[in-house]
Parts: structure tokens; C-alpha cells; sequence
């Protein structure tokens, strides 16, 4: 069970409630789809957006957000040795705090990984191994309290003996002005090599057009023998 909420004044924040799973996989959230010829490569781009809506059963908060989240991710701070993604908006400026990748910890805290800024239609690559003052962490709560644009060494220390209960990229940046609607496209997202790509499971709900299959068998089919 998932509980979304925003917090304008800072960019946005997803509080989650992790899935149990022993499983290592990405699920998309929100309207995070697959596109055929998206990703930075030609392969499927994660394609994500944001906007205001009239609040009803399809949007119940007034607004739109897309995103993936990393079930039977690593547990341990201290053991990630790869977390970073590709990103391609269609805004340029301020990034509004996403996309952003998120780490959760069981002392009630977060670590959040993400750009200053977009510059639209350019791929931009954020590695939170080796960020840059203008692609790095923002830590909340734990040891250290807030911290802005630190390292995920300084995150790990701020929250000692703590577990990671939930991993998730999210993008939401539409209340940003003249960002309402907005569109980040992800691709090449990895944590300690899981990496965020489309499964047999994307194939649904009319997903397999969008992967560029005549229908979902076809589609089922190439995921779970590899064979198109």
C-alpha cells in the first residue's frame, strides 16, 4: 500500500510503504509508461510526466506524477556500489527537485539524488557515486538533520545502522511556473546493477503498443523467452 504526498515548498516528496518481495525489480508507479525508440540509445525510454488535474478517481490529489520503485532492493547504506540514471526533459531551468531517486531508512529519514537543472531535448547522466555540486544528495532527518547537495558518503554517516526500506525514482516538477504539463524521460536507472527495464509486465493494459508490439502476446512472448 503506497501513500503519495507533495511538498511544494520544497519540490515534491513521496512517503512509500514499501512492497515485501523477495523479487529484484522495478514497478512503475503513477504514469510512468514504456516507449518504443524513447531511451537514450533508441532502445525503450521510461517515459514520466507530471500536471495539474481535476480531482476525481483517476487523479484524487489534483495532480499527476510518474515514477518507478526498486522492490527487493539492497537493505544495506553501507553496500550500494552503483546508484544513478539518464534523463531527458522537455524544459529548460530549474529542475524542481526530480527526477529524483530516493532512498528511504528506518530512522524515519530520506536521501534524495538529483539534478539543479534541465536543459530540454539533452540527455544528462547523475551518478550519486560521484555527484557534482549541481547533481547530488539532499538528506532529511536522521543524524544529521537536512543536509543540501552533500555525497552518499556524508548520507551513509548520517544515518548509521540504519536499513533502506524503500527505493523509488520519481519525477513531479510540474508546480514549477510554466512547467504544468512537464515530461522527463528516464533511461539507464541502476541500483548495484538492478537496472529500471520494461518486463512482461509492461506488456498490459495496451503497454505492448507502446513498446512497439502488435499485441500483448507478442509482446508477453519476447519477454519471457528473449525471442521477438
Amino acid at each position: 500500500m503506497k501513500r503519495w504526498t507533495l511538498n511544494a515548498l520544497v519540490a515534491a516528496s513521496v512517503v512509500l510503504t514499501p512492497a515485501l518481495s523477495s523479487a529484484q525489480s522495478w514497478v512503475p508507479f503513477g504514469t510512468g509508461y514504456w516507449l518504443a525508440g524513447a531511451g537514450q540509445s533508441g532502445g525503450s525510454g521510461f517515459v514520466t510526466d507530471s500536471g495539474t488535474c481535476a480531482v476525481g478517481p483517476a487523479c484524487p490529489y489534483g495532480y499527476t506524477y510518474g515514477g518507478a520503485e526498486l522492490v527487493g532492493g539492497p537493505s544495506d547504506p553501507a553496500a550500494i556500489t552503483a546508484v544513478s540514471f539518464v534523463y531527458k526533459p522537455d524544459k529548460t531551468g530549474g529542475s524542481g527537485g526530480s527526477p529524483r531517486l530516493v532512498m528511504q531508512f528506518n530512522d524515519g529519514g530520506q536521501a534524495s539524488l538529483r539534478p539543479l537543472n534541465w536543459v530540454a531535448g539533452v540527455w544528462a547522466p547523475v551518478n550519486g557515486l560521484a555527484t557534482t555540486p549541481t547533481e547530488a544528495w539532499d538528506n532529511d532527518v536522521g543524524g544529521c538533520g537536512y543536509l543540501y547537495n552533500t555525497t552518499w558518503t556524508a548520507i551513509v554517516a548520517c544515518h548509521p545502522g540504519t536499513a533502506i526500506t524503500a527505493i523509488y525514482v520519481i519525477n513531479d516538477s510540474f508546480w514549477l511556473a510554466g512547467y504544468d504539463p512537464e515530461e522527463v524521460i528516464l533511461d539507464d536507472v541502476n541500483v548495484n546493477g538492478i537496472t529500471l527495464a520494461p518486463t512482461a509486465e509492461a506488456c498490459k493494459k495496451g503497454g505492448f503498443a507502446a513498446l512497439g508490439f502488435r499485441n500483448q502476446g507478442q509482446c508477453v512472448a519476447f519477454f519471457t523467452s528473449k525471442k521477438p
